[in-house]
């Protein structure tokens, strides 16, 4: 009876592991360049952009061009749970495909899905070129959150609205993990400030944007900790 039951549970934990597998995973574009530019801030990474525009439709991109390769980013290294594929696709995938697509001479990047990519080169490159961007710091960047504070979204369609509330999430949980001074670290202060108004102002206050707003204030509390330590 032993030896069944341990059956049983093997096979019960195999049917979690193939419908856990099969699972959705959506990668937000907001998030994905949200990344990119965090990671891209030199003055060789800023060539890069500059020289790699990333499109997500080839109908979009300027003038006749040819496929030069297909590409699929593969962490050489995942550890489910901790570390897994997804989560460094989304924190990595634009950066190695725009370095991949440099290596390579290509002109441009068209996005197919999270982690797959084609490489194009125009015929004619003079409708390539892209001013060199300049070093910003995405942490200063308030245009959701103005869209917040101007009590915009709580008059949105309920899928428009939840858009705005997982992008924004996204922004300052990326926002606190790349602060540097305790200037970033006070601007996402208050966009958290800014996230919570405007969930007081509902009829009914979200509970886990409740929970989202005490985690991302832990989590500040302690990036402010660790400046401090730097700071002695």
């Amino acid at each position: 009876m032993k030896r069944i039951n341990i059956l049983r549970l093997l096979g019960a934990g195999l049917i979690a592991l193939v419908f856990t597998s099969c699972s959705n995973r959506v990668f937000p574009v907001e998030k994905l360049e949200m990344n990119y530019n965090s990671r891209m801030t030199s003055i060789s990474d800023r060539e890069i952009k500059s020289s790699i525009p990333i499109f997500y439709k080839e109908a979009d991109v300027p003038g006749e061009y040819e496929i030069l390769s297909v590409n699929r980013y593969s962490p050489w290294f995942a550890i489910p749970l901790i570390y897994p594929v997804d989560r460094q696709i989304e924190r990595k995938f634009l950066e190695n495909a725009a370095r991949t697509t440099y290596k390579q001479g290509g002109d441009g990047i068209v996005v197919m899905a999270g982690g797959f990519y084609k490489v194009f080169v125009l015929k004619d490159k003079s409708k390539g070129n892209v001013d060199i961007p300049k070093s910003t710091n995405i942490i200063s960047d308030m245009t959701i959150a103005n869209v917040f504070a101007q009590g915009k979204v709580s008059t949105m369609e309920r899928s428009v609205r939840n858009r705005y509330i997982d992008s924004f999430k996204d922004e300052i949980a990326s926002n606190i993990k790349y602060a540097k001074t305790q200037q970033d670290l006070d601007i996402i202060k208050n966009k958290v400030s800014i996230f919570e108004q405007y969930n007081k102002s509902l009829k009914k206050p979200d509970s886990d944007i409740e929970d989202d707003i005490a985690s991302f204030r832990k989590k500040i509390k302690k990036a402010e900790e660790k400046l401090s330590k730097k700071a002695k």
